[in-house]
């Protein structure tokens, strides 16, 4: 199963989104910051996954 990550990203009205993955998807959270860029993460490793918090820059 893909992570579409993407599609929260560019529809959310949230400032935040908290996502729990596994560590082999962190570079598709990568790819969907590459296209968009107002983006940004932080993760915090757990015991079997990876917690990332995107949250949108402000401008």
């Amino acid at each position: 199963m893909g992570l579409e990550i993407g599609w929260y990203l560019r529809f959310t009205r949230d400032g935040a989104i908290e996502a729990r993955i596994d560590e082999a998807q962190l570079g598709q959270i990568d790819n969907a910051l590459h296209i968009l860029p107002e983006w940004t993460y932080e993760r915090f490793p757990e015991s079997d996954h990876l917690r990332i918090l995107l949250t949108r820059k402000a401008t």
